[in-house]
């Protein structure tokens, strides 16, 4: 286990940014009693295809407000990627140890300006004039998001002695999107430059399946969770997969 944490800390110290949305980690609580508040604390690491590409903090509160009525607030904060947050109000009905829950929920995120730097015509070659083949590139990218809706989750908690929960979610969305790229570059052969700016804009479905797994004492406990995204309209670069370590504690 001490092995598998130092690894993810390594990964997560080594993403770069270079993608406008990813899986959210937020918490599957398995609200199961009214009074029962959940706050759940993790580090993200979401990767592009297969590559790191960034790391996060998430926070998540829960409360069921009566005996059937939960409430839920989630914040993202991802570095250079920047952040999201979300308010939630929802229904739950546990059977002994089987929870049934859902959320309608909406939300507001942004990316700030992310600037990308290469120049493409460098050489190692002392015979050729650098000058004469450069060409800069300047990339920045940046915008903001909402993001409405609808969460479902199953699972069961406090199982065996190790107190341990499992919980299953499918979020079933849209994210209505108002992100920009801007192209830059300098050609120092004919001393031009050339900008190109790209607007993604508009509504698009989004699908985040996602698994949680709890262990630990009756209320301090280990939480590990892995989500995906799906999002076949997306015309911009997105993470696909994110997986979070962290705490979730029982009030």
């Amino acid at each position: 286990m001490k092995k598998a944490l130092l690894l993810f800390a390594v990964l997560a110290g080594v993403c770069t940014s270079c993608s406008f949305y990813k899986p959210q980690a937020a918490d599957i609580p398995l609200i199961n009693h009214s009074g029962d508040l959940r706050v759940d604390g993790c580090v993200s690491m979401s990767t592009l295809t297969i590559f790191p590409t960034s790391t996060g903090v998430h926070l998540t509160g829960s409360y069921g407000v009566n005996n059937w009525m939960a409430a839920q607030a989630h914040l993202a904060l991802d570095g250079s990627e920047g952040g999201l947050g979300y308010l939630a109000v929802g229904a739950y009905h546990p059977y002994k140890k089987f929870v049934v829950e859902g959320y309608l929920g909406a939300g507001h995120g942004y990316t700030p300006p992310y600037h990308q730097n290469s120049n493409e015509g460098s050489t190692d070659d002392p015979t050729v004039e650098t000058s004469s083949i450069s060409h800069t590139r300047n990339d920045i990218r940046g915008g903001n998001y909402q993001t409405y809706f609808l969460q479902a989750n199953v699972g069961w908690v406090d199982l065996a002695k190790g107190h341990i929960d499992i919980g299953f979610g499918v979020k079933q969305g849209w994210i209505n999107t108002n992100f920009r790229t801007e192209h830059r570059s300098y050609n120092a052969n004919t001393d031009t430059y050339t900008t190109d700016v790209t607007r993604y804009r508009g509504m698009m479905p989004i699908t985040e399946p996602q698994l949680m797994f709890r262990t630990g004492g009756q209320n301090l406990k280990f939480t590990l969770k892995v989500g995906f995204l799906i999002m076949p309209d997306a015309r911009f670069p997105y993470s696909n997969f994110t997986i979070s370590a962290g705490l979730n504690y029982r009030l």
